[in-house]
């Protein structure tokens, strides 16, 4: 089933509903959740792969893990609250809230113990899936993503640049005001230095940035500014996988540093000539390592 080219807007609370708030039922109790999952789509059959979006973007960005479907395995791709094309305008949406409909959606969709894929913001996603909701996943896939955005004096391995959380929401006051100058931009960075980006993906990036409402963006921004993962990642006790771009204009090569000092056990790849969206740019790579990793955790899960 592809959900996403039918948008099921009354699913969850029915159409013109703002945020799209709405109660779900998880384990016996009722989960209130300010905005809601609009638009996704649900391929194949299998062991479950939820494949979450970074900030900006849209399940849109994962167009080529849809293969996967068609290789045992049930691959789900939500839009998060505030992206894609069905979004609502929402300018105090924050990080907890998309985990808030990432888990409601779940439950609705009767998806047990997946395969968590998280992309930039997605991993954030992911790693508040896991930590506050507590909930059961076979393994955890990282694609480009620190689990703290802003530098600090005791973490440098946030943002490239070297922003700070002081920086970043100051950014997100400019992106509310100048959104339009910010959209190509923030499409551009996401793919490989030294080499021109794919123009058919780089255009279609940049139109679907600028369609986005941008003071729910900022707010975002802020939030992600305001978010620190590193203790629900040190407390992972399940498979993880990370792929880095070897040339992210996002995040630098020291982080690869981190995760080999800090999360050992990760299987870690710094993926050669790929950028911050490697899903995108070596969807083939990107494919056979998440295939593997999904039959490696589920066969032992």
């Amino acid at each position: 089933m592809r959900s996403r080219d039918h948008p099921d807007e009354c699913r969850w609370g029915g159409a013109g509903d703002g945020a799209g708030a709405g109660l779900r039922q998880r384990r016996g109790k009722r989960l209130l959740t300010r905005a809601s999952i609009r638009t996704w789509s649900d391929i194949g059959h299998g062991p479950a792969l939820v494949l979450l979006h970074g900030w900006g973007a849209s399940g849109a960005f994962f167009a080529a893990q849809e293969a996967l479907g068609g290789q045992g395995v049930r691959v789900l791709i939500p839009d998060l609250p505030g992206h894609g094309p069905t979004a609502v305008s929402d300018p105090g949406l924050t990080v907890p809230d998309l985990t808030d409909a990432v888990a409601a959606f779940l439950v609705d969709r009767q998806v047990e113990k997946p395969v968590l894929v998280g992309w930039s913001m997605g991993a954030l996603v992911a790693l508040d899936l896991l930590h506050r909701h507590r909930m059961r996943a076979a393994g955890l896939s990282i694609l480009d993503m620190t689990p703290k955005v802003p530098n600090a004096p005791d973490w440098a391995y946030g943002i490239a640049g070297g922003q700070t959380e002081a920086d970043m929401t100051a950014t997100a006051s400019a992106m509310a005001a100048g959104w339009g100058d910010f959209a190509p931009r923030i499409a551009f960075s996401l793919f490989a230095r030294g080499a021109p980006p794919d123009p058919v993906w780089l255009a279609e990036a940049t139109a679907r940035l600028a369609a986005q409402d941008a003071p729910t963006l900022a707010n975002l921004w802020r939030s992600l500014a305001s978010t620190d993962a590193r203790p629900a990642l040190a407390a992972l006790d399940i498979p993880i996988q990370v792929i880095l771009g070897a040339r992210s204009r996002i995040y630098g090569p020291t982080l690869a540093d981190f995760y080999r000092a800090d999360v050992p056990r990760a299987d870690l790849t710094v993926l050669e000539g790929a950028g911050h969206a490697p899903q995108i740019e070596q969807p083939a790579a990107i494919n056979a390592a998440l295939l593997a990793f999904v039959q490696r955790v589920t066969a032992v899960a």
